[in-house]
């Protein structure tokens, strides 16, 4: 005889869902507590919370360290240019964070490459590689275009974007007809 063939197996999870239950929220974590429509905030320490009716969510409040995936864009002149965008965000708003977004890094590294896109496409190849070596002011573009749509949203603060990387990219035809991305500091 199974446990499934007697209901034991759904009675033990109903039964457990009766009992209290404890979350640990760490130094470097906040959270809510969700109980209905109620939601409070929580800090670091110990919770006791009846899961029937109460879920605790926690996440991180330190900086961390997100690095985008290489993107490639076309500059204002209509050049091709690869480049890596590192951004360094921490949370600022906990109940907008934990209660407004189901996938965090993919919404941060998705807003990230968007306004680092844009912020590419806006000048021209010679400029932006004139910012990656020099004083940054693209950087600084890309640290409040990320920041602003990220704050306002998600209650997440930029602390800081990088340019990582950034070359001229030119493209050149393989066999079967595919263009394949190949870089180079030299001009055509």
């Amino acid at each position: 005889m199974s446990l499934d063939f007697l209901g034991i197996r759904e009675f033990l999870t109903w039964l457990v869902g009766w009992l209290p239950t404890c979350e640990i929220c760490e130094i470097t974590h906040r959270g809510v507590k969700v109980t209905g429509t109620k939601i409070r905030p929580i800090k670091p320490g110990i919770y006791w919370y009846w899961p029937r009716w109460t879920k605790v969510y926690t996440c991180s409040v330190v900086s961390e360290v997100y690095d985008l995936p290489t993107q490639s864009v076309d500059s204002s002149d209509g050049e091709p240019i690869m480049f890596s965008v590192s951004l360094v965000c921490r949370v600022r708003n906990v109940e907008k964070w934990l209660t407004g977004v189901e996938n965090g890094e993919d919404i941060i590294k998705e807003i990230g490459a968007g306004a680092a896109t844009d912020c590419i496409a806006s000048r021209d190849r010679d400029t932006i590689l004139e910012d990656f070596t020099g004083e940054g002011k693209l950087e600084v573009e890309l640290f409040e275009a990320a920041g602003k749509a990220l704050s306002r949203r998600y209650g997440v603060e930029v602390v800081e974007a990088r340019l990582t990387d950034c070359c001229k990219h030119h493209c050149h035809r393989v066999e079967g007809g595919a263009v394949a991305p190949t870089t180079s500091d030299d001009e055509e």
